[in-house]
C-alpha cells in the first residue's frame, strides 16, 4: 500500500494527522530480533515535531511475515466534522492546536480550481472558522499553523458536498504530470512539472531565476542537515533568505516536499491546498528550484517562488 493510499484512509476514518511515515517489511519469524532493531532506528531518525503515535500490523505470508509501522506526529485535534453535507450547509470547524503557535489559517480545497483560504480565530491555542461549502464534490480543507520552524500543515479533513464521499482511493494523473521527463535532472523535471501545471490551469508559466535555484539548493542541504522539513532551519525564513542573496521581490513564497521520486513530490504538493495554492499564484513570475537525494533514497525539494 503506497503512503497516498495509507493517508487517504487516515482522512475517511476521521484521523486528521498529516505527513504519517510508514516502514513495511517482509521478515522470517527467526529474525523478529532484528526487526525491533530496525523499527526502532527508522522511529529515531525522524525529528520528533509532536506528540508521537504508532500503529503496528502484521499479516502472514508464505515464509514469513509482512509487518508495516504507521507513526504520525500529533500537531493539533479536530472536533469532527460531517463526511457528507448538502450544498450551502455551515460547517463550525474547532481545532485544539499544540505546540502553542504564533498564527493560524484555514485553507479550503474544492472539488475544481484554486484553494482559497478563509477566516479564522486563533485563541489560547483554539481554533475556530466557519466553513460555507457549495460546489458539489469532495473537498479537502486544512489548518495551517506557525511556529519557529514557520507555518506548516497540522491537521487535515474531508468531506463531500452534495454527493457520497469516496469509498476508496483513486489514483489519477495530476496536473502537469504527463509531462514528466525521466531523462532530466531531478530539478528541472519538477520546475517542468510545475510550469505544465499552471499551463494546464490557464496561468503564465513561471521564469526560473538562478540566484533562487542557489537559495532553494541551500534550504535542501540545511533540511538534509537538521533532519527538519520546515520554512525555517535556523537560516532565516524565505524572504529574509531571498533578500540575502541580493533580491528585493514585492512577495516571496516558498514550497517544500519529501517523496520517493520527482512526479511523487509534485502530487505531494498537488495534493497539500496550501502548496498548490502557491503553484497557482497568478503574481508570481520567477521560481528558483532544487532537488536533494536522501542517504535513504528519498528527495527533499524546494521551490522558491517571487513577485518581482
Amino acid at each position: 500500500m503506497e503512503l497516498d493510499e495509507v493517508t487517504f484512509e487516515l482522512r475517511r476514518r476521521g484521523a486528521p494527522y498529516v505527513m504519517p511515515r510508514m516502514w513495511a517489511a517482509t521478515v522470517h519469524p527467526d529474525d523478529l530480533g532484528a526487526l525491533t532493531r530496525h523499527v526502532k532506528e527508522w522511529a529515531e531518525a525522524a525529528r520528533v515535531l509532536g506528540v508521537r503515535r504508532r500503529g503496528v500490523g502484521a499479516a502472514k505470508k508464505s515464509g514469513g511475515l509482512v509487518v508495516a509501522v504507521l507513526s504520525v506526529d500529533v500537531l493539533a485535534e479536530l472536533a469532527p466534522l460531517p463526511t457528507e453535507v448538502e450544498p450551502g450547509t455551515r460547517l463550525d470547524l474547532v481545532a485544539a492546536l499544540a505546540q502553542s503557535p504564533t498564527a493560524a489559517s484555514v485553507v479550503l480545497l474544492p472539488p475544481a480550481g484554486a484553494p482559497f483560504s478563509v477566516d479564522a480565530e486563533l485563541e489560547r491555542g483554539r481554533l475556530s472558522a466557519r466553513l460555507t461549502p457549495t460546489a458539489p464534490g469532495p473537498w479537502l480543507v486544512q489548518v495551517m499553523a506557525t511556529h519557529v520552524g514557520g507555518p506548516r500543515p497540522v491537521a487535515q479533513a474531508i468531506f463531500s458536498v452534495g454527493e457520497q464521499p469516496p469509498s476508496g482511493y483513486a489514483e489519477g494523473e495530476v496536473p502537469g504530470e504527463s509531462g514528466f521527463d525521466a531523462k532530466a535532472r531531478p530539478d528541472d523535471a519538477l520546475f517542468a512539472l510545475l510550469n505544465a501545471a499552471r499551463r494546464e490551469q490557464g496561468l503564465h508559466p513561471l521564469r526560473r531565476n538562478e540566484a533562487l535555484d542557489r537559495v532553494a539548493a541551500a534550504h535542501c542541504r540545511a533540511m538534509k542537515s537538521r533532519g527538519q522539513i520546515s520554512h525555517d532551519t535556523g537560516l532565516g525564513d524565505p524572504a529574509r533568505r531571498v533578500e540575502e542573496a541580493g533580491l528585493r521581490p514585492q512577495a516571496t513564497g516558498e514550497n517544500v516536499a519529501l517523496a520517493r521520486s520527482v512526479p511523487r513530490l509534485h502530487r505531494v504538493l498537488w495534493a497539500s491546498p496550501s502548496h498548490r495554492e502557491n503553484l497557482l499564484l497568478r503574481r508570481w513570475d520567477e521560481v528558483g528550484v532544487a532537488v536533494l537525494e536522501r542517504g535513504d533514497g528519498s528527495l527533499l525539494a524546494t521551490e522558491v517562488f517571487i513577485d518581482r
